[in-house]
């Protein structure tokens, strides 16, 4: 099997964006909340509301195998269960599966029709927090935690979720965002943490994504041994192509525009397989020479020669049509 074969295969198997964890800020909207024994909270929520929100919550506990613990010292806030709480706004269920659309797209499940399942709403006061932990599954079909903030001012809090070495914060309050709210989504098994609210109140509702009934549960992704093929499968096409000046043409799934054409705007695998490869490239060359452009290179992969040893990787004499590869080469 030639270098460019074993490239092929190992992109194959990365079907998915890398992305564990998912963010989005919404459109303005009132969810017309309200909680029973309470009625509606007004939002954003004020000092007033919060101090009659804090006389009715309990505190929130965590699972521990089978049983659920209630433990200040790993985790503080203040519940609501899911059957005591309201939506006025008819508007709210249509607002709330755009919202869990978008951030499934970034988690790389798109595909698989994910539902939005109402879990608990959280009210963190000053010093509430929540120890490192894992979610797992709380429900039968459970793949991710969706955690919307509701309009709110506050300090402090942010949400750190952290997958094979990786880890990506979440501060939520910036003044510019306190009249929105502000959704964050994770994979159930990746490791997060609550840091200690500092100033205000951060109320915030949690909801289960979950996979259609039948579906087999979905892990965070977790490319590492794929990247790692994609470095050795690079190392082999420098060598065999270290004579030819190579240039290494990889077509993409999905057709963009020439504006489209930036790594944050691709699509799902795409996306995922460019991602992956620029990470195996930079660990085989210091300073690799990547881009992305509109070509007429059919589906099956083949591997050009550059005419020259210019910054630019792609024969400026190739004509432009829908096909979109992207392309790494030294």
């Amino acid at each position: 099997m030639t270098a460019t074969s074993n490239l092929r295969s190992c992109l194959n198997r990365i079907d998915r964006p890398v992305s564990f964890c998912a963010t989005a800020v919404g459109q303005p909207i009132l969810p017309g909340l309200s909680i029973d024994g309470l009625g509606m909270v007004a939002l954003p929520l004020d000092a007033s509301q919060a101090r009659a929100l804090e006389s009715r919550g309990t505190l929130a506990g965590y699972g521990q195998g089978r049983n659920t613990v209630i433990d200040p010292k790993v985790r503080r806030v203040l519940r609501f269960p899911a059957d005591a709480i309201r939506f006025a706004n008819p508007a709210w269920t249509a607002w709330l599966a755009e919202v869990t659309e978008q951030l499934a797209d970034q988690l790389g499940l798109a595909d698989h029709a994910v539902m939005p399942m109402l879990h608990e709403l959280l009210l963190y006061r000053p010093g509430d927090f929540f120890l490192p932990h894992r979610d797992g599954e709380k429900v039968p079909g459970m793949v991710a935690t969706l955690s919307l903030q509701l309009p709110s001012s506050f300090q402090g809090g942010a949400v750190v979720v952290r997958h094979q070495g990786t880890e990506i914060r979440f501060t939520g309050d910036d003044p510019a965002h306190a009249f929105v709210p502000q959704a964050m989504a994770w994979y159930a098994d990746c490791e997060h943490e609550i840091l200690p609210l500092t100033e205000g109140h951060r109320l915030v509702l949690i909801y289960n994504l979950v996979l259609p009934a039948g579906q087999t549960v979905i892990r965070a992704p977790d490319f590492t041994a794929e990247i790692a093929a994609l470095r050795d499968g690079l190392t082999s096409w420098r060598t065999e192509q270290a004579a030819a000046d190579g240039l290494l043409v990889v077509p993409m799934r999905h057709a963009y525009s020439e504006d489209g054409l930036r790594p944050t705007w691709l699509k799902g695998t795409d996306r995922a397989q460019a991602e992956s490869l620029f990470v195996a490239a930079a660990r085989v060359w210091a300073n690799p020479i990547t881009a992305m452009a509109r070509t007429t290179i059919p589906r099956p992969w083949r591997w050009a020669r550059s005419t020259t040893k210019s910054s630019s990787p792609l024969p400026g004499s190739m004509p432009r049509a829908p096909r979109c590869p992207w392309a790494a080469c030294r």
